[in-house]
Parts: C-alpha cells; sequence; structure tokens
C-alpha cells in the first residue's frame, strides 16, 4: 500500500522513488508496476514469515503512520501557500502578486516563520506526549496513584497549553484545493497523535523493534535516493543556483564599473 501510494506521489512530484515504479496506466489510472510489485512482496512476506510477525508489523507502522500524518496535518494546516512554479523557467516562485488564483489563494494573517514555529512546539509535544506515555508503565517502583498519576496529569496540561498557543497564537493558512479540512485544529490531530501513540505503547516489544527497522528501510530509501532525485529538491536547487550566478554577475559588474 505504502508503495502504492508513494507512486501515485512520485507522479504528481517525481524522483521520490524509482521511475519504473511511478508508472500510472493512462487508462485505468492505477499505478501498474506499482501494484504488481507491491503484491509480489505481499506474497513474499506471507510465504517467509509468520502471521504474528505481519500483524505485529504491519500494527505497528500503521499506528505510527497515522501518528504522523496527523503532526503533519498540523504544520500543514499553519504553512503558507504562496508558492508556485514557473512554468517558463520551472523555478518556485513566490506569489508577491496582489492577483487572486485558485491555486494560490489569499493568505491569511500570518505569523513570520510561523510554520517552523508549530514545527518547534508539536516536537515538544511528542516529547512530552512520550514521557507521558512511559510513565503509565515504568517505573515500577513509583507508586502509580500517588506519583506517577499526578505527574502524567501535569504533562498532559503543559501539552494542552501548548495546543492552546498555537490556537491563539498562530493563523490557520488556506490551502490550494484542500477538499478536505480538518476541524478543531489542532486540537483534533493532537488527539490522534494521543491515541495512536498510546495504542502503539500496548504493544510488545518485537512489534516496537520491527517498526524500528521498517521506518529504517523507508529513511534509508528517502535519504539515500528519494530526496536527491525529487523535483521539488531540483527544482529549489536550480533556483539557488540561479540566484548564485545572479550574485556573482552583480558583483563582477560592479568591479568592472570600479
Amino acid at each position: 500500500v505504502d508503495l502504492k501510494i508513494s507512486s501515485g506521489i512520485n507522479a504528481e512530484y517525481g524522483g521520490l522513488i524509482f521511475t519504473c515504479l511511478s508508472y500510472i496506466s493512462p487508462r485505468t489510472k492505477v499505478p501498474v508496476a506499482a501494484t504488481i510489485t507491491s503484491s509480489c512482496v505481499a506474497v513474499l512476506f506471507t510465504l517467509v514469515f509468520s502471521y504474528e510477525i505481519l500483524i505485529r508489523l504491519v500494527s505497528g507502522g500503521s499506528l505510527l503512520t497515522f501518528a504522523a500524518v496527523c503532526y503533519t496535518l498540523v504544520v500543514i494546516s499553519y504553512s503558507r501557500t504562496t508558492e508556485h512554479v514557473d512554468e517558463n523557467t520551472s523555478l518556485i516562485q513566490r506569489g508577491d502578486s496582489e492577483e487572486k488564483t485558485e491555486e494560490c489563494p489569499e493568505p491569511a494573517q500570518y505569523v513570520e516563520y510561523q510554520e517552523w514555529k508549530v514545527v518547534a512546539w508539536m516536537a515538544t509535544f511528542w516529547k512530552i506526549l512520550a514521557v507521558t506515555i512511559i510513565l503509565y508503565y515504568w517505573p515500577d517502583t513509583w507508586h502509580f496513584w500517588h506519583v506517577r498519576v499526578p505527574l502524567m496529569s501535569l504533562l498532559s496540561l503543559i501539552n494542552l497549553l501548548i495546543l492552546c498557543h498555537i490556537r491563539a497564537n498562530y493563523h490557520i493558512q488556506p490551502q490550494r484545493s484542500p477538499g478536505f479540512v480538518c476541524p478543531g485544529v489542532p486540537f483534533t490531530p493532537a488527539l490522534g497523535i494521543v491515541v495512536n501513540l498510546a495504542l502503539f505503547s500496548a504493544l510488545d516489544l518485537a512489534a516496537h523493534l520491527m517498526t524500528v527497522a521498517y521506518f529504517a528501510v523507508g529513511a534509508f530509501l528517502y535519504f539515500g535516493y528519494g530526496y536527491f532525485h525529487s523535483q521539488i529538491t531540483i527544482k529549489k536547487q536550480a533556483q539557488v543556483d540561479v540566484m548564485a550566478s545572479r550574485d556573482n554577475s552583480a558583483c563582477e559588474t560592479e568591479s568592472v564599473v570600479e
């Protein structure tokens, strides 16, 4: 399933996975190569591994993936969407003009670098939530109701204050053709993070280790191939090169004038 989704993303942005897997049939709009490959891998895993191992792997991977989606939803909701791709230069440009288009809607009130501030606050939310979940299981020497529950309540209150701070100080931005808009941002996605991580923590150690290995393989594929071959990265690098060449030309012109 991940491979089929990645093929669709690759068709839109290009370069995230191997080109041979990103082919989409023009007639059926189905990623044929990715479908066949993922089916063969699924059959192979079913023949090699037991159902218990597969259940642990699928459960852990799905729960962490859903938690990451909820986290991303918060960040995207507060990210500015005034960038567009120039058809002439294929470079990413900022929509500084006052023209309103469907692809680049008029931005709402915006706090400078607010998406990165939201990333930092949500990262703190994750860390506090992880400590809260750990306190539920460990240490056993601490009394559960007299020590651990008050600490978990305090940490949960801090996380709630973080969400209230995000909601009160930063502004949700309009998205390009969103289709579905999540209500109650950032509280609803945060609730999804809490539920998914709580369920993930209830899995056994083997499921945790297999999930870590699963994400390690995905990270290796992304940082080893997808990041460097992504069309977005290539376009941004091209824009940086263009700006650098312009700066060099300006410096040479100034030196000649002097």
